[in-house]
């Protein structure tokens, strides 16, 4: 029998990732007989493409704010894989060449929180654990006892770091009020005492758990009266000097104990326990039901998951974010397994430090890339008795002057490899300055043509966004996956990069902060900002250059119809969102405000002068934004897959798709995490490998049956049926 030829429709992370653990055998062609990525348009990367623009200082442009998370562990598996096996000449292509200078960790956050009638930040530490992430062994899967214990020990801890006994509940108090002080220190104190317990508990019988656990719920019950007076306390104080510290550190506390009864009282820490029981839940409701305050429903410890998973029906965040519980608990109780800090920003951005070395790797394992592929139609039949794809359509955008397009440019003045912003026009035949080649919309092409099954491919795999299932699909397709339109809906997102004159540390509050920080709770729609000041050295700006920069982002409610005329309009429309942010900027970082004296009407407004501008622009002011760089994402490709109540059962298994030849691969099917994000994306991908060989097993898909034991109970199901693998 011939062997297979594998088609990937789509270059982002989960068609890289599937191409990943597809050839991680080296003698994966004994097997399969080709493996091609088939992408529209030069570059790589879906969401996590990126470009430089050569006219602007080789500057980075992303789609928006990208980073991994500690728990990102078939990430951080992959890449760490990718790293040591590149060959030293596509090294050397690379801006960072090891490990562990390729990803810049940190837990610092900064919560903004509307208390009265007042914007105010607070800073805080994320859960973070001893050790590195893409360390063999990174998801220690921790146990129910083991995820009490260190849920208490972020109660005690509430956003701040150092050695437990160092801490005490002062934090939970704005004033020396003796009474408010006493409340705090019984809490702390139950708190010590719980823990301690849990500490004396480690490895004995499921039945001394069990008695654990109600005494945590019995403990739960005690300290809960005393949150009511504590954050009349707080919020008082917050309206009046503005330090919201104390209201930050009890919305953290609150937001523990509820997820700690709830996890208790609905029985999630017995081994077994599946959270897609959950599913039909919003998040907030599921908080509700286990005894959160309202004011920790409407605080940034509740916001900031929804705003990083862009939950806003339709990209509307003047509406209420909509994220199922399933969902919800599945990040947050990853946050509680892994090892070391919560966020891990990329060195020299996504493009560069993550997607060009898979690029690289794959190209040496003898993976083919046919750029400028837009697919326009995939058609159906059935054979013996199953559906199949028999045929993919192509636009072919533009031919590349040799057997295959190089995308990556080497300019002299960066000494390794990047993403262009545009197409290299000079190594295409027929190249055009003024087409879209990322418009799927764009119409303009040299050619349609058609690949075959059994000629062209035998097995596809589609790791394209779900919305472009109506687009491209024919009417067996959409039959088959109508629960997959139907209940997994996408947003459009928005974006801007601001440069600086200072650095991000510098601008204050009070102190500067001695390390890189994220947030995901500024005022919507523009709700993420991260400072990213080590990208610039990555940069080519030459003196004098930016020293600061920092990434907004945010979901999008686009104007219908999405065309090139609309996004425009919404650029517009972003650049106004901008505006307005850095104009509430001041509120948050004095070193930002312009002098109080210069305009009494806005004594906190941003000044605009410490915006960078772009050499010989000549802008000032507010027109600096103009030489900054906004996005927006509104096109079917770039759409942000979101997680509702109810969406877990528009969710694919890989290996059961409907169709024999057909397999899906992303962040929206079954991945175990089920929410829009990379690591989501690589499981997918890892999981379609699965599918199709049988490797990776399950076993090795890490965090795969995490709170999931029925998803694993499926796969072993696929198994035993004969349904995986796929090619024998």
């Amino acid at each position: 029998m011939p062997k297979p030829k594998i088609a990937i429709i789509g270059g982002g992370p989960a068609g890289l990732s599937t191409a990943f653990h597809l050839t991680n055998d080296p003698n994966w062609r004994d097997r399969i007989n080709s493996i091609t990525v088939y992408q529209m348009g030069w570059r790589l990367g879906g969401k996590g493409a990126t470009g430089r623009d050569a006219n602007r200082g080789w500057r980075l442009e992303e789609h928006g704010i990208h980073g991994f998370c500690r728990f990102y562990f078939n990430t951080f598996r992959m890449m760490e894989r990718a790293y040591a096996e590149l060959s030293q000449d596509n090294r050397r292509r690379l801006p960072v060449r090891e490990m562990q200078d390729a990803f810049l960790g940190s837990s610092l956050s900064l919560g903004v929180e509307h208390v009265g009638d007042k914007w105010s930040m607070r800073s805080s530490h994320l859960p973070h654990f001893p050790g590195v992430p893409w360390s063999t062994g990174a998801f220690d899967d921790p146990g129910p006892l083991e995820i009490g214990r260190r849920i208490l020990e972020q109660m005690l801890r509430r956003g701040r770091r150092g050695p437990l006994a160092s801490l005490d509940a002062k934090d939970l108090v704005p004033v020396d009020d003796e009474a408010a002080l006493a409340a705090a220190a019984a809490i702390d104190r139950a708190l010590r005492d719980a823990l301690a317990a849990a500490a004396l508990a480690t490895g004995v019988l499921d039945t001394v758990v069990r008695v654990l656990l109600e005494s945590w719920i019995v403990l739960l019950g005690q300290i809960t009266p005393a949150f009511g007076s504590l954050f009349a306390s707080a919020i008082e104080s917050a309206g009046r000097t503005g330090d919201v510290g104390a209201y930050g550190a009890l919305t953290s506390l609150d937001l523990y104990t509820a997820l700690l009864r709830g996890l208790i009282v609905d029985g999630i820490l017995v081994p077994g326990h599946d959270l897609d029981d959950f599913d039909g839940e919003d998040y907030r409701d599921w908080l509700g039901r286990h005894h959160a305050s309202p004011e920790t429903l409407k605080s940034s410890s509740v916001f900031t998951i929804a705003n990083m998973l862009f939950a806003y029906p339709g990209g509307d965040s003047r509406r209420d974010p909509a994220l199922s519980a399933a969902s919800w608990l599945g990040w947050i109780l990853r946050t509680l397994s892994g090892r070391g800090e919560y966020f891990y920003l990329m060195a020299a951005g996504t493009g560069e430090t993550v997607i060009l070395p898979l690029y690289l790797l794959l190209k040496q394992r003898g993976v083919r890339f046919e750029f400028f592929h837009r697919l326009t139609h995939v058609e159906s039949a059935k054979s013996a008795d199953e559906l199949v794809v028999e045929s993919l359509t192509f636009e072919r955008q533009a031919r590349p002057n040799e057997a295959e397009y190089d995308p990556i440019d080497q300019p002299r003045s960066l000494r390794f490899g990047v993403w262009p912003n545009q197409p290299l026009l000079d190594r295409l035949s027929n190249g055009k300055q003024d087409r879209d080649y990322e418009a799927w919309d764009d119409g303009r092409h040299e050619e349609t043509f058609s690949i075959t099954r059994g000629d062209g491919f035998d097995h596809v795999v589609w790791a394209i966004p779900p919305s472009m299932i109506p687009l491209v699909g024919d009417d067996a397709l959409k039959r088959r996956w109508q629960p997959v339109i139907d209940r997994l809906p996408t947003t459009a997102t928005q974006a801007a990069q601001i440069w600086l004159r200072k650095p991000t540390v510098d601008l204050g509050p009070r102190c500067n902060y001695p390390e890189r920080y994220a947030s995901a709770s500024f005022p919507n729609p523009l709700n993420g900002m991260v400072s990213f000041d080590d990208v610039l050295c990555f940069e080519g700006w030459g003196a004098p250059g930016p020293l600061g920069l920092f990434y907004l982002c945010g979901a999008l409610a686009p104007v219908q119809p999405p065309t090139e005329a609309t996004r425009a309009a919404e650029r517009k429309r972003v650049r106004v969102s901008v505006l307005n942010t850095l104009n509430l900027i001041g509120n948050f970082f004095p070193a930002a405000a312009l002098p109080p004296h210069t305009d009494p009407s806005h004594p906190k407004q941003i000044n605009f002068e410490i915006l960078f501008p772009l050499p010989g622009s000549g802008n000032s002011g507010a027109q600096r934004i103009l030489d900054q760089y906004v996005r927006v994402n509104t096109r079917p490709t770039e759409a942000y897959v979101q997680a509702p109540k109810e969406s877990v059962r528009g969710r694919l298994d890989p290996w059961n798709s409907g169709y024999a030849n057909l397999i899906p691969a992303g962040d929206w099917i079954c991945t175990g995490i089920n929410v829009g994000a990379f690591e989501s994306a690589v499981t997918g991908g890892k999981l379609a490998a699965f599918a199709l060989t049988g490797v990776p097993a399950v076993g090795d898909i890490e965090a795969y049956a995490f709170f999931h034991p029925r998803a694993a109970e499926r796969a072993a199901e696929a198994v035993r049926t004969g349904r995986v693998p796929r090619i024998r």
